[in-house]
Order: C-alpha cells, then structure tokens, then sequence
C-alpha cells in the first residue's frame, strides 16, 4: 500500500497530520511552528528541523536579503536628493522603489522554497524532544 511511518517508542502507525502519537502521547515537529520559524528568523526553518548546514546558508543568503531591502527602504524614505547642478533632474525615486520591491519579491521568494522544502521534511516526523 506504500510507506507509513512509526512511532519510535511504540512502533504504532502515526497518521499523517497529526503529530503526536495516538498511543504513547510522543510529540513531533509541527508544520505551524516550522512556518512561523520560517517567516520570523533567517534560516529559522532548517533551524528547526535540524537542517544545521542548510539552515546557515539559508540565515546568510536571509540576512543580506533583509540588509540590501533595509538600505533600499532608507533609499526610498530619504527621498530625492537635489543635487544643485544646473539642468539635473534628481528623480531616481522610481528606481528606488523597483528595487526595494525587487529584493522584497526575491526575499519572499526564498522564505517560501524554505517553507516548502521544511514542509516535506516536518511530515516525516522529527520527535520534539
């Protein structure tokens, strides 16, 4: 019929979904606090389904991300700057917005490929401990 996993205390079928066992009360690792990890710390979901190395690489490439969107948005509040030449039109405000909106997408982007990519690795059932 196809691959089922076990409690490793009890050996009872878990049924997908439900992350605690029906039999001896054992805790898994839950999708909703993988999502929430995810979102609100940079490499928060490999953190947290004890992915260390992916979860490093994911924390550094989240962190640049977040850097470059912050000096962007500084960018973008500060406004145009007049420059005093004769003749020079300073209205690069435009292009500010497309790149913070650029780096915006290419964050959002990457947070939802770690939360798909934990999503897969939350249901094989990873003990809270």
């Amino acid at each position: 019929q196809g691959i089922v996993s076990l409690c490793p205390n009890c050996l009872v079928t878990l049924t997908p979904g439900v992350y605690k066992c029906s039999a001896c009360g054992l805790a898994f690792k839950d999708e909703q606090t993988m999502v929430r990890r995810s979102l609100l710390i940079p490499g928060g979901g490999y953190f947290y389904v004890r992915h260390w190395f992916l979860g490093v690489g994911d924390f550094i490439v989240e962190a640049y991300l977040i850097l470059l969107i912050v000096m962007a948005l500084i960018l973008v509040l500060s406004g145009p700057q007049p420059s005093g030449g004769v003749g020079e039109g300073s209205s690069s405000s435009g292009v500010d917005w497309v790149i913070l909106l650029l780096f915006g997408a290419v964050l959002a982007l990457e947070k939802g490929l770690t939360i798909h990519h934990c999503r897969r690795l939350v249901r094989d059932f990873i003990p809270a401990e």
